[in-house]
């Protein structure tokens, strides 16, 4: 589970990186926002997909830890309840960009910057978060492999949401990358798809 959540998270960010980059060129924001409706909507669900199987990985590897008498620490266990609240606020965000809502249309062009800086602020915190547990991670292990390359990926992954919007697509990018493939790889080296040490 861990692996197919890492995976369509991994598409969602770079699905939310290009509409971002998108939308300089447009006219206006409306017209960005009609034009990759679908793009938007696709994210939308894989968010939720990706929210889900990641919840039901984090809560396995809860519950082997708690059977073989360990606990995650403090700061594993916050980080990734930061990311499952700022998750739902992306997802009813872009929700109500594109989908009518219990027959209320969409959101206006009044309300489409606000709801748009909404949106992108909590993938800030995302961000941020995903290195916070990727540190935390990383230092449950033993092994100074993963322990010192998950703190670096990690700190790499926070930074990169403080570039300015001209550069940030390209370390934002890399960030992506290594912090999925970190997260693949340790995984797959902890012998089940969950975050075990």
């Amino acid at each position: 589970m861990l692996v197919a959540a890492v995976l369509v998270y991994a598409a969602v960010r770079i699905g939310f990186l290009y509409f971002s980059l998108q939308m300089a060129p447009t006219a206006s924001l409306r017209q960005a926002v009609n034009q990759y409706s679908g793009l938007l909507m696709a994210m939308d669900e894989l968010l939720v997909l990706s929210a889900v199987l990641g919840g039901w990985a984090f809560y396995n590897a809860l519950e082997s830890r708690v059977r073989n008498g360990r606990t995650l620490t403090g700061l594993a266990a916050a980080s990734f309840a930061m990311m499952l609240i700022a998750w739902v606020v992306i997802v009813l965000g872009t929700g109500r960009l594109v989908y009518p809502v219990n027959g209320l249309p969409t959101i206006t062009d009044d309300g489409l910057q606000a709801a748009v800086a909404e949106i992108y602020g909590a993938w800030h915190m995302c961000d941020i978060m995903l290195g916070v547990f990727m540190i935390a991670w990383a230092g449950l292990s033993s092994r100074p492999l993963w322990k010192y390359s998950g703190a670096a990926i990690g700190l790499a992954q926070i930074l990169s949401t403080y570039f300015g919007q001209p550069v940030k697509p390209i370390p934002m990018l890399i960030a992506i990358v290594l912090s999925t493939a970190w997260l693949l790889m340790r995984g797959v080296s902890s012998g089940v798809p969950q975050p075990t040490p």
